[in-house]
């Protein structure tokens, strides 16, 4: 995203950068911290709420409010798939990365998402009724974020939860205008999130590796 140049009062040229906070010269939203969404486990760490309580497991904690949910409305607006290495022997495990608004609260900055273990294969799910429904783009519908407990029968994993997606309204006027310039507004984001060093805070989203 490119700094513009304007005048000032006193016909000096001025450096405009696209965090909107005045003098920072050359920063991108690239720059600014990334708020994050992640779903709470039994194990999960850095949950705490306004209130000083921990986040219920299998609810959503929000980093920005430091607040949990059971279930939330979201458009995504660019999702990609990469390779995070939670613990070296075990190599690389294939996750997605999500950008997307939290449409329940009409929110003007996205988030960021980590799909993995058991919840990728929901997503595949919910990229599966997008084809099948001739949708041509992932921000084109709001979609139902919400969780489901499991239990395996592998020997020290136990109960977990992983995400659910179901494909809700399509966006038309004014909401699909929005969701439009948040896409071009956040581009560069996106297109920087494979390059982001994981926090913490996301890394204990993980869900159990399978």
């Amino acid at each position: 995203m490119s700094e513009e140049i304007v005048k000032s009062e006193e016909n000096k040229p001025a450096v405009v950068n696209a965090t909107g906070i005045d003098g920072l010269i050359g920063f991108d939203m690239v720059d600014m911290p990334m708020p994050y969404v992640k779903l709470v486990h039994p194990t999960s760490g850095n949950v705490d709420l306004v209130d000083g309580k921990e986040a219920t497991p299998g609810t959503f904690y929000f980093s920005q409010s430091k607040t949990a949910v059971e279930s939330f409305d979201a458009v995504i607006l660019f999702a990609k798939k990469d390779h995070i290495t939670w613990k070296e022997e075990k190599g690389p495990e294939m996750v997605y990365r999500v950008l997307a608004i939290d449409w329940s609260n009409r929110a003007t900055e996205p988030f960021e998402m980590l799909i993995t273990g058991a919840s990728r294969w929901e997503w595949k799910s919910l990229l599966g009724l997008l084809k099948q429904g001739g949708i041509k783009s992932v921000r084109n519908n709001v979609v139902k974020i919400s969780s489901e407990r499991r239990e395996s029968k592998k020997e020290g994993v136990g109960k977990y939860f992983a995400m659910k997606f179901e494909l809700g309204v399509a966006l038309e006027g004014e909401d699909k205008a929005a969701i439009d310039q948040f896409a071009i507004d956040f581009a560069s984001v996106a297109a920087a999130q494979s390059e982001r060093i994981v926090s913490e805070e996301v890394v204990n989203s993980a869900d159990i590796p399978f």
